[in-house]
């Protein structure tokens, strides 16, 4: 389990993100929601151990972040980033092994396991096809994708998802919700940045809102994204809209007023 316990985080000492609380584990996934600027990539840098965490405590696996090193970080929490066509020139298989760095010594190189592992998660992705493929030459969809099976490699328990349907189109952004479905399977616990609700009710048990005044909710994803909160956290006239999918499930869309 992670467990944000009062935490406040920001930088150089300014606190941007006060007081917030909640947890969540392994095969659950949670949404971020919030206007721009409101602390959410702070949050996740402090996770990260990228910032010193200013307030309170967060507890990864029993463990304070704290006390953790960035090697024992890294086998606990992965991150990443959104896709923005990134210009690595090496094949695909070597960005992914990229995941394994905290695995491998110093001046060795990786192992037949570290190859294995990397062939048997883009197969668990269905991108093995991507094999021997230089990285810069894919979609964004595609990038994103050889990124979180990049952060899979790590054998981490946590992913941390920056954005990550920024800038994908809708068959990406199904194939993304998808893929996060298929990680809670796996028993990896989730937190995505977004910025749209739908992706929260597409794969996310709980959500996370972040207003402009550092006050947060938290809570079951039906229950907590509502018109007025959004409203609240985006300072713009939008609207829940509740339906039925054909096959008779329970869909959500949302309307700009």
């Amino acid at each position: 389990m992670i467990s944000i316990n009062k935490a406040s985080c920001g930088y150089n000492g300014k606190i941007i993100l006060p007081d917030i609380s909640f947890s969540f584990q392994k095969g659950e996934a949670v949404c971020v929601l919030g206007a721009n600027g409101v602390g959410k990539t702070t949050l996740f840098r402090t996770l990260l151990g990228l910032l010193p965490l200013l307030a309170g405590d967060i507890v990864i696996e029993g463990k304070s972040l704290k006390a953790l090193s960035h090697r024992q970080l890294a086998k606990l929490v992965a991150y990443v980033p959104q896709a923005k066509n990134l210009s690595y020139q090496h094949p695909v298989e070597d960005v992914v092994l990229m995941g394994r760095a905290q695995y491998i010594k110093t001046f060795d190189v990786p192992s037949e396991k570290d190859y294995n592992i990397v062939k048997e998660v883009m197969t668990s992705l269905n991108i093995s096809h991507m094999l021997g493929f230089p990285y810069s030459n894919l979609s964004g969809g595609e990038q994103q994708l050889v990124l979180i099976a990049r952060a899979m490699v790590q054998g981490a328990s946590y992913i941390l998802l920056d954005e990550p349907a920024s800038n994908l189109d809708l068959a990406n952004q199904s194939l993304l919700m998808q893929t996060i479905n298929n990680l809670k399977e796996h028993k990896v616990g989730v937190l995505m940045i977004s910025h749209i609700p739908t992706h929260a009710f597409a794969c996310c048990e709980k959500t996370l809102i972040v207003y402009h005044d550092g006050t947060s909710e938290y809570g079951d994803t039906k229950d907590i994204i509502t018109t007025d909160r959004l409203k609240k956290a985006y300072g713009t006239n939008v609207e829940i809209i509740e339906g039925r999918s054909a096959s008779g499930e329970i869909v959500h869309t949302y309307s700009l007023l």
